[in-house]
């Protein structure tokens, strides 16, 4: 999308060791899609489940610091703009119950948001 229309844009992928093959075979997958496109490619791998440990949060959550801090950290190494990621309509829909379940005020129900700072989410359309 973004090649397209003529961004400049790289792929980065986080492999968070929690899905064994199967998480290695989406490497490849996002790996050779970058390869295809003609993109760079930044990959990394975590500890996901010893940083949630050492942190006290939940694996989701120690998934989300990690791979936030790593884009942002991307971002201001390679100039770029702002940080895309893939959320799509049905993780909006899924961020609204889960405020839903837990108690909210207005402020939770308008789910993600499709830019807040760097971060823009252009597939929430």
């Amino acid at each position: 999308m973004f090649k397209a229309i003529g961004v400049d844009v790289g792929v980065a992928h986080c492999n968070f060791n929690l899905r064994a093959n199967e998480a290695q075979r989406d490497e490849s997958f996002v790996a050779l899609l970058a390869k295809n496109f003609g993109l760079p490619f930044y990959v990394t791998h975590f500890d996901t489940k010893k940083y949630a440990a050492e942190n006290k949060v939940s694996t989701q959550m120690a998934a989300r610091d990690l791979r936030y801090n790593w884009f942002e950290e991307i971002r201001r190494t390679e100039g770029y703009d702002y940080i895309a990621l893939a959320q799509h309509q049905n993780d909006a829909v899924e961020t609204v119950l889960i405020n839903l379940t837990r108690g909210t005020g207005i402020s939770g129900l308008h789910g993600i948001l499709p830019k807040r700072d760097l971060l823009i989410r252009p597939l929430l359309f």
